[in-house]
Order: structure tokens, then sequence, then C-alpha cells
């Protein structure tokens, strides 16, 4: 179903079938309560709101530039994932609550797709939506490139971002000097966001992690967390959604966790380029689960 066709009558009588035929391992009651939650959010949506959310989401992901949250796809994000991620729980909540209003890069571990979705639905549940509304994502080129994933990816703020030449993610064979000055102007991008909007959240592995164990982090982000006096650098650690999105990318419905590091200055974690990457990937493995952490020996920095 092409939804950004659909008028906005239809895709309120459609679109909640649509997501749910990605759902699995749902019971009756819990397919009644995501087929509400989507019904009351499309139900509450006029039709302004509709036509220009689905303009936003066709011209999703065009240019390696911010591509805001619209508030259609922000509304029925959060509604969808509420009773998909029932019993989540976020850890150090007070922590990011005392940061607000100073620069900050969060270090977050990657397992699913919908590890950005499933902060953001956190975030929001724990009362913390000022600072998920404000949360800017560096995303690869994939994150644009299926319908759900657009759609979802069309209810949070995003900076799409080209992936490194050593990923076989990397969207098209672009020459290493065209991949430096888009990566460049990526990192001013998100520079000045988090001056003046909000955290920005990078997931510094480059890529899923297969096994869920944390992966060696790219020395290319080190451009994202350069040290200057007041940036902050905050670990967050999400855990359980390697199961609530899988590689077969069918959501099955479980409660997941995120887990807030100690933050701390970038200019206070001593000298070399990779040395803050260093030291928010030691942080992020303290608040990480056992079965997340490497073993002995494995490289922190690519």
């Amino acid at each position: 179903m092409d939804i950004a066709q659909l008028p906005p009558a239809q895709l309120r009588a459609l679109l909640p079938d649509w997501l749910l035929g990605y759902v699995r391992s749902a019971d009756a009651a819990q397919t009644a309560e995501i087929r509400a939650a989507a019904d009351a959010a499309v139900a509450a949506m006029d039709d302004a709101t509709i036509t220009e959310g689905l303009a936003a989401y066709a011209a999703l992901g065009d240019g390696y530039t911010i591509h805001r949250a619209h508030p259609m796809a922000q509304r029925l994000g959060r509604a969808f994932m509420a009773p998909i991620t029932q019993g989540s729980e976020v850890v150090g909540a007070a922590r990011l609550e005392a940061l607000t209003g100073r620069p900050q890069v969060w270090i977050g571990n990657h397992l699913s797709y919908v590890d950005t979705q499933a902060t953001d639905a956190l975030l929001t549940a724990a009362g913390l939506s000022q600072i998920a509304d404000r949360l800017l994502t560096v995303a690869g080129p994939k994150v644009y490139s299926d319908p759900f994933r657009r759609l979802a990816a069309l209810g949070v703020n995003t900076l799409k971002t080209p992936q490194s030449s050593t990923l076989s993610t990397n969207e098209s064979a672009m020459s290493p000097r065209e991949l430096a000055k888009l990566a460049i102007s990526c990192v001013r991008a998100a520079e000045q966001w988090r001056v003046e909007q909000g955290p920005v959240l990078i997931y510094p592995e480059g890529t899923r992690s297969r096994t869920g164990q944390l992966g060696p982090f790219l020395r290319a982000v080190a451009r994202y967390v350069r040290a200057t006096p007041e940036l902050v650098i905050v670990p967050v650690c999400v855990s359980g959604t390697e199961r609530l999105f899988p590689m077969d990318e069918r959501m099955y419905p479980q409660p997941v966790r995120l887990a807030v590091g100690e933050p701390f200055l970038a200019s206070e974690a001593g000298r070399g380029k990779t040395a803050v990457l260093e030291e928010a990937r030691r942080r992020l493995l303290d608040v990480a689960p056992e079965a997340y952490k490497p073993e002995d020996g494995v490289s922190p920095v690519d």
C-alpha cells in the first residue's frame, strides 16, 4: 500500500490495519489495544494535517539534511508504540532532566531499526516528551528506504548522513571526497542543532549489532563529539529492541529498557582524537546488560 497516495478519509480507514500487519505474537487483547490506539490517533487528525504529513512522507530522506518530525507521524507513532512497549522503563531519567538546556550528544548502542522510536516512546511515557520532541538522531540512508521504517522515521527528528565507505549499507558509490564533504555538512548541522534545539543521538557502531554485543565504534564519529567547554556526552543503552523488531522486521510486543549512563564533559575525557568515544563506550557498558558486553580484547574504536 502506497500510503502517500491515499486521501485522508481512506488513510484513516486503512492505516490501522496496515500497521497491524507488521505486528506478530500479539494476543487478542493486545491487538485490540493497538488497533484502538492507532484508530484514535488517525481519527483525531484533521484533513490538513494528514495531507501535509503524506507530503512530508513522500519527500522524507531527500537530501543529506535534517528532517523534522511531522505531527501526523509523531502522534501516530507514539500511539502505536505505547501498547507495543507496555511495561517498559527508563532508568536514570533524572540525569536527562538535569541536563535540560545544555548542549548534548547522546551515545547509544544499536540493536534494531526501531531503537530511536522505542527511545521516543519510552521518554514520552516517562513524562519526558519535551526532551523527546527536541532529540535529533543521526540516521543512515536505509532508515528511509522501506515504507514502515519511513513512516516511523517521519515521527522523529532525523539527520540523514552518508554511511562510512567501510559499511555494506552505504547508499551509493560516492567518492571519498563526496563522502567527506557530506559528512562535514552533517556534523555542522548536528552542532547547530545541539546548541539551538536539543540533544543529538548517535549510534557509533554504524550498523545494528547482529549478536546484541556492543561492537567497536567508528573512528569517524569522533567528529560529532569534538571537545568543547560545554558539550556533555550522555551514554544511553537500549535493551530488548532486537526482540521488539528483529531481523524479520516485524513488531513483537514486549517491554524494553532505556538506561541513561553517567554524563561527562567531552573536554574532560582526555587527549586523543578518540578519547571521548572511548570514555562514552566505557560508560555505556557500565549500564548495559551483561549479554551486551563484548568479550575482552574487542577494539573499542575502529
